[in-house]
């Protein structure tokens, strides 16, 4: 009679209700049977009560959870005018969280972590992450963002800082758009990956005028920079496509227009061996492309 109050409310020193205690521990059997192990802590903050299982501690790698601490980090410097973040450098940190983007991530590091590359690493304990530490084998910068271990205790401090004790004036705007922003990729705020539409997906640029490109949908949030070589023109005239296109205008790249004849995608230079391809020009003209005989 004794032990059915500790199955209904299996935690109770955790101060959730039964409810939540019985999902802990029915989360608690589905890792267990997991191979290797996983740490678990869970906050209510209006209450102010935590659940943890019993590797809240162990050190496991970072991953992307470090950039979080990355952009509360440089918006706390920016406010204290140690540093003066640019657009370009939050356009950086938005696609770092959201996105996800590590090449974003990279350029903030090395952009921010000082000629040693340690001022990010000397501000994350302030930030809840005590237990943090780089680890080296990864490349000539040392310490580098995607290669630290840290504890699912070290990240709920984290959040608990980000979500509480920042400074209004220097996250509000940040911390509320990371909580509130349409998902658009597993970023370091949680939010959900979403493939994009079908139309999304499928859509190329456009052309409005003669000599004017105009990317597609997916490709909105870089529209301020110019088109690279990789965008694709489609060139039109009338309602029917031309058969011979007008010339591209600079920047545009037409892959249908510059890839070679499929003669002459073997290079011409390669001689007759036995068993193996030939296409071999002989006084000015090219040899059919075949397999020798001998």
């Amino acid at each position: 009679m004794t032990s059915a109050p500790a199955l209904d409310c299996p935690f109770p020193e955790s101060g959730f209700d039964c409810d939540f205690q019985r999902r802990f521990a029915a989360a608690q059997a589905y890792v267990d049977a997991r191979p290797g192990s996983t740490a678990l802590v869970v906050r209510d903050r209006d209450g102010d009560v935590v659940w943890r299982n019993e590797h809240a501690g162990d050190m496991v790698w970072t991953a992307s959870t470090i950039k979080l601490a990355m952009a509360a980090d440089l918006l706390v410097r920016d406010r204290a005018g140690e540093i003066a973040l640019s657009a370009a450098d939050r356009a950086a940190m938005d696609a770092m969280l959201f996105d996800s983007d590590d090449k974003a991530a990279t350029e903030l590091w090395m952009r921010y972590s000082g000629p040693d590359h340690t001022a990010f690493n000397d501000h994350f304990p302030g930030l809840g992450l005590v237990s943090l530490r780089p680890q080296p084998g990864y490349g000539r910068v040392y310490p580098y963002w995607g290669f630290q271990k840290t504890t699912a205790d070290d990240l709920d401090r984290l959040l608990q800082h980000v979500l509480g004790s920042l400074d209004p004036r220097t996250g509000r705007t940040w911390s509320t758009g990371c909580a509130r922003s349409p998902p658009r990729s597993s970023g370091a705020c949680g939010a959900p990956a979403r493939r994009p539409s079908r139309a999304t997906r499928t859509a190329g640029p456009t052309r409005t005028a003669a000599g004017s490109c105009t990317p597609s949908a997916s490709s909105a949030r870089t529209s301020a920079s110019p088109p690279s070589s990789s965008t694709t023109c489609a060139a039109r005239a009338g309602t029917r496509r031309a058969r011979r296109p007008p010339p591209k205008p600079p920047g545009c790249f037409s892959p249908a227009a510059s890839r070679p004849p499929a003669s002459r995608l073997m290079p011409s230079h390669t001689r007759r061996w036995a068993g193996g391809p030939t296409a071999v020009r002989r006084r000015g003209r090219r040899v059919r492309a075949g397999w020798t005989s001998r």
